[in-house]
C-alpha cells in the first residue's frame, strides 16, 4: 500500500535543535513522530485557517467537505 509523504526542508541552524528534540521525544517518551507531526501541522493549519477572511475560510470548508 502506498502512503502519502511530506518532506519538511529547514535551515540548517534550526535544523539541530528540532531533530534533536524529535528525537529526544521519540526516545524517551516513545513520541510516533510522523503522528506528532501530523497533528501538530493540522492544529496549526485549523488555526490558520480560522484567521482568514469569511469568503477563504467559507470555500476551504465546501472543499474539505467535498474530500469527506
Amino acid at each position: 500500500m502506498k502512503r502519502n509523504q511530506l518532506t519538511i526542508t529547514y535551515p540548517a541552524r534550526d535544523a539541530e535543535d528540532l531533530q534533536q528534540t524529535l528525537q529526544h521525544l521519540k526516545a524517551n517518551q516513545y513520541l510516533n513522530l510522523s503522528a506528532f507531526c501530523r497533528a501538530a501541522i493540522a492544529e496549526k493549519l485549523k488555526r490558520h485557517l480560522k484567521n482568514q477572511s469569511p469568503t477563504y475560510h467559507n470555500q476551504n470548508q465546501q472543499q474539505q467537505e467535498t474530500f469527506q
